[in-house]
């Protein structure tokens, strides 16, 4: 799987005219050649790939059967990185548009000197993460599948006088007991008038009768996110509450029926956006209708007003809606999904209806 992908990269490679590219992203380095919790950077040629590491690393990946060659920088990155490129008579080298800037100055003004041009690359391995393979969509759904479970326990742990906070670690208890390595990002569990902060972080405010719990939740298993939001109702709604809930409800849906292969994702933004704005709360709705989803839990494709990115088979990413009144609440609903030849699966389960308690 491994020497696939490095050889579909280096198939770009020759298609842009590129003759290396260094890659420094974590998850880019895992994706092309397994090198999961390992430091260092992966030199990819037409032709020939390097991992440069160092002493710590260096016995586990050499068990690896990724068709990169593992080597061990006694000395300086670059002063190999250099001896390397030389050797193959390269004169330029890609970098990632991730890369910190501290990290390109050294790079730099070290490649300079050898007269190696060191330039931004384009988002190759970014290209090639938005459409899994079946062993990363198995992953996926499993990991979505442990995010139902969470929430279906959690809920059942709801009582008035627990704090945000409570949630939350029952939430955290939960995916580790189910079999995920870590959340995927910083869990949001947010209630009464809190709902109303799009991202806001968990606190020690209590939970309370009569308010709303908004649970957006994520969980990586195996090196693989999910992403999901539901909203839980202690007490009695109010019917200005129920009348934002099925519009956040109703354009979800839109958005879900939107969806097909050969599409812009903004047209799908769009379906969401345009239905919200009509019931005439089209300033509360003010982030992107979703994203894509896989190794990182916010990568590309993005679902988003402005995005051209082109949907296809077996993209992951999520639908998203809300409407956030200040000081009052907000509502968000998300579901993760998966797009089939000519059929949309929603990986979240957990019930889209109300949960009122």
């Amino acid at each position: 799987m491994e020497i696939t992908r490095i050889k579909l990269f280096q198939k770009q490679l020759i298609k842009e005219n590129i003759e290396s590219f260094l890659i420094s992203n974590p998850l880019n380095c895992n994706y092309l050649g397994g090198l999961e919790d390992a430091e260092g950077f992966l030199l990819v040629l037409a032709d020939k790939s390097y991992f440069l590491t160092d002493f710590r690393y260096v016995e586990a990946l050499n068990t690896l059967d990724s068709g990169i060659e593992v080597v061990d920088c006694k000395g300086s990155v670059r002063e190999i990185l250099v001896e390397l490129l030389k050797a193959q008579k390269v004169s330029s080298l890609a970098f990632e548009e991730s890369i910190i800037y501290s990290l390109y100055q050294r790079f730099n003004d070290y490649l300079e000197d050898f007269q190696i041009d060191f330039f931004m690359g384009p988002q190759i391995c970014e290209t090639l993460r938005m459409v899994k393979t079946e062993d990363e969509l198995a992953l996926i759904r499993k990991s979505a599948e442990i995010n139902d479970a969470i929430l279906k326990h959690t809920i059942g742990k709801i009582k008035v006088g627990m704090t945000e906070l409570d949630l939350k670690n029952e939430l955290e208890f939960a995916l580790r007991k189910e079999g995920a390595t870590s959340s995927s990002f910083d869990l949001i569990v947010i209630s009464g008038k809190r709902t109303s902060l799009p991202h806001g972080i968990a606190s020690k405010k209590k939970i309370v009768y009569n308010e709303s719990i908004l649970f957006d939740i994520g969980v990586t298993y195996k090196g693989y996110a999910s992403d999901m939001t539901r909203m839980v109702y202690l007490g009695d709604p109010s019917e200005a509450f129920l009348k934002i809930y099925n519009i956040v409800k109703t354009s979800q849906a839109i958005g879900l029926k939107t969806i097909k292969s050969g599409l812009k994702a903004h047209v799908v933004d769009d379906s969401v956006r345009d239905y919200i704005s009509k019931a005439g709360y089209g300033k509360a709705f003010g982030h992107s209708t979703g994203h894509g989803v896989g190794l990182y839990i916010h990568e590309r494709p993005n679902i988003s007003i402005k995005s051209d990115n082109v949907l296809k088979p077996n993209m992951v990413f999520t639908v998203e809606p809300g409407i956030y009144l200040e000081n009052k609440f907000g509502i968000r609903i998300e579901d993760l999904v998966v797009l089939g030849d000519d059929s949309v699966e929603v990986l979240s389960k957990t019930s889209k209806d109300l949960c009122i308690i």
